[in-house]
């Protein structure tokens, strides 16, 4: 039973999946592009029930026959989309997103690939960009919905009048939206990706389904088009992964969408621009696009692990869009509207090219064995995929309580002292004192993992607060003058951190397609605090905190933040190994900008400079000095045949062999 054809709708799809794929290639412009799939979710609640309705009223709705459209509308296109994805992905993705791949290829046929992406990571993460099906789990989303509505619906017809059903749905709805709002915040990556918190989406469809249709007139559906169409294009401009979603913000693109399909009038200024001749095929071939677009960017980033020009970018939209058209010529039109194709041959394909793809995706995920050890040929070591970096020496404290345990150890010069104090920058870097502590007395270790030294401040991860707590701050300090009574001369404090994570509590850009998702990771007295006042402190506070450590030694010597790469290297150089073949190619391939990351801590070290001033005992050393050597102003990840870095941001036990050996000259 079909109902009455309508040019908007496919205009509206258009909308819908042109700012997705944009968002996907990398467009800045339409970072809120996510929110399409939010428009098809309620379209296809109120089409979908909009014809489940009419059959319901004419007594011909069958289950059967529901569900045998949706097989034909679905699974020829998404077969071809995964077939090819099948031969190409061998060809392109590294062992372990490979491994990920074969995952997402047994559950897709399940339609449950959203369970599955909500276990391995954010929508938003950098690793998603590696992942070919990622955009699947729209799909499983609707089709869970549909797996339960219809058989609902038809019960529910048969027990209940129209307007008790369209009661019970405008409560679950409402129920479920609450649901969503209240998890955007405490559990977001589950409220993106699971069905209880997408639900009202499509519902919000299906109650505009329920609602009487009327002859508006043209000055309303003109106002309520045109804001609907606004409220669309907010999401699409002004959103980004930042933004708590869905919940509260996805009733910009739904209500939006809502209004456009319920304030219909042909002769409206959005029917009119919605039924363009460009947007209408646009939108005739938007389940086609959607499913090759995912594929094609995966498969570019595997190739080029590098971020992709405006060319690059604009190649993969009309790429897309081309696949969708053949998609949707050859594929999806010839078999949804042929009648030579029985059910039972239809009943057949469905179910034979899923078990081959659960059985191929089973097997290759059994099989394809998670990368434990690199080894490039030109590279004699071998690259561990977590790279702890300093397996030459695991020796390391745990985070003490200062007044119960200090990491202490004795060396062979019995008239200098040593305290390091930092972050898990200050931690790996003690790691070299252990392997080699010849040039001091006594060496006293009170760094702590996501514990930089800074007074009076709270240390926050993702807004909740950490065991860096301005009391602990205060024993450290406690310690620091207890070991200036008791040690008159020779005492020295080296200090390290991250200090622009602190301040600024994101991840970095390096603006060349690296891009370190995290959670916000920031200093404060209390949580969301704007920059501006965070700023304020976090100065404050690093002044008390330099100046009491310069107060309690003879000398401080600051070992400056070193530069972020803005992508695991270690993970990035293992995901290289099939391209890369002379240590030149794989040191250009590990490069960021030197003014981009000079930029990122630039205050704080200008503060620090400056703080040299006053207190002459401050000594400097500068690991970019190591990792941004030479004359091309660039900053590496590997170089001299050795790893920098063994993550995004922390310094590799050759550098920080190399930074002991530099704290040893100004000491002795």
């Amino acid at each position: 039973m079909s109902i009455k054809y309508r040019r908007d709708i496919d205009g509206l799809r258009a909308i819908a999946v042109l700012p997705v794929i944009l968002f996907h290639s990398g467009f800045k412009l339409f970072e809120g592009g996510y929110t399409g799939v939010d428009v098809f979710f309620v379209i296809s609640g109120y089409l979908i029930t909009s014809i489940i309705l009419k059959s319901l009223d004419d007594n011909s709705f069958s289950l059967k026959d529901f569900y045998l459209r949706r097989v034909k509308r679905l699974m020829p296109a998404l077969t071809v989309v995964m077939v090819a994805c099948v031969i190409i992905a061998p060809q392109l993705l590294p062992a372990l997103d490979l491994k990920n791949f074969f995952e997402s290829l047994f559950f897709v046929p399940l339609f449950s690939s959203n369970f599955l992406f909500w276990y391995e990571s954010g929508y938003f993460d950098t690793a998603s960009e590696l992942k070919p099906l990622l955009h699947t789990w729209s799909l499983a989303v609707e089709e869970q919905y549909y797996l339960i509505f219809p058989p609902l619906m038809l019960f529910a017809y048969k027990k209940w009048s129209k307007n008790q059903i369209f009661k019970f749905l405008t409560g679950f709805m409402i129920l479920s939206f609450a649901a969503s709002c209240y998890s955007s915040r405490h559990n977001p990556t589950a409220n993106f990706y699971l069905h209880p918190w997408r639900t009202w989406e499509i519902a919000l469809g299906a109650f505009l389904a329920f609602l009487p249709v009327k002859a508006y007139t043209l000055r309303k559906s003109n106002s309520m088009g045109l804001l609907g169409l606004t409220l669309i294009l907010i999401g699409i401009f002004a959103f980004d992964a930042d933004t708590p979603f869905p919940g509260f913000y996805a009733l910009f693109p739904t209500i939006g969408t809502a209004l456009i399909l319920f304030f219909y009038n042909e002769k409206s200024i959005t029917a009119k621009l919605l039924g363009n001749k460009l947007l209408v095929g646009i939108g005739m071939i938007s389940y086609s696009t959607y499913l090759w677009h995912q594929p094609l960017i995966a498969f570019y980033h595997a190739y080029k692990m590098l971020s992709f020009t405006v060319f690059e970018k604009s190649m993969l939209v009309f790429s897309s869009l081309a696949l969708g058209y053949i998609s949707w010529r050859f594929v999806e039109q010839p078999i949804r509207f042929s009648k030579r194709i029985s059910i039972p041959s239809l009943v057949r394909f469905a179910v034979v090219s899923s078990v081959i793809f659960i059985a191929v995706g089973g097997y290759g995920s059994l099989t394809t064995k998670p990368v434990e050890k690199v080894t490039f040929p030109f590279y004699e070591k071998e690259v561990p995929v977590k790279y702890g970096g300093h397996e030459e020496n695991k020796k390391s404290c745990p985070f003490p309580p200062i007044d119960e345990y200090v990491c202490n150890t004795s060396g062979q010069k019995k008239d200098k002292s040593v305290v390091i104090v930092g972050d898990s920058h200050a931690r790996v870097l003690t790691e070299s004192f252990y392997g080699d502590n010849s040039g001091y007395s006594n060496f006293y270790d009170l760094s702590g993992g996501g514990c930089p030294f800074l007074l009076d401040l709270q240390i926050y991860h993702n807004h909740h607060t950490t065991r860096c707590t301005p009391e602990y701050q205060n024993k450290r300090l406690s310690y620091f003058r207890k070991l200036r009574k008791e040690i008159k001369n020779n005492l020295t404090i080296v200090t390290t951190a991250r200090l622009p994570l602190y301040l600024y509590g994101d991840g970095f850009d390096n603006e060349m397609g690296g891009v370190e998702k995290r959670e916000p990771y920031y200093a404060s007295t209390e949580p969301r605090l704007p920059l501006a006042q965070r700023e304020a402190l976090f100065f404050k506070s690093l002044e008390k905190s330099v100046t009491e450590m310069s107060l309690n030694a003879d000398k401080l010597i600051i070992i400056l933040p070193g530069h972020t790469n803005g992508w695991d290297v270690i993970s990035r150089a293992i995901k290289l190994e099939k391209r890369v073949k002379t240590p030149s190619e794989l040191k250009e391939l590990l490069v960021i900008d030197k003014n981009v990351a000079q930029k990122r801590r630039s205050k704080v070290t200008d503060f620090l400079y400056e703080m040299q001033k006053k207190y002459p005992n401050i000594v400097f050393i500068d690991p970019m000095d190591i990792t941004c050597s030479g004359t091309e102003n660039k900053c590496y990840g590997f170089d001299h045949m050795e790893f920098l870095f063994t993550d995004t941001d922390h310094l590799s036990y050759y550098v920080n062999n190399i930074l002991k050996n530099k704290v040893f000259e100004i000491i002795n």
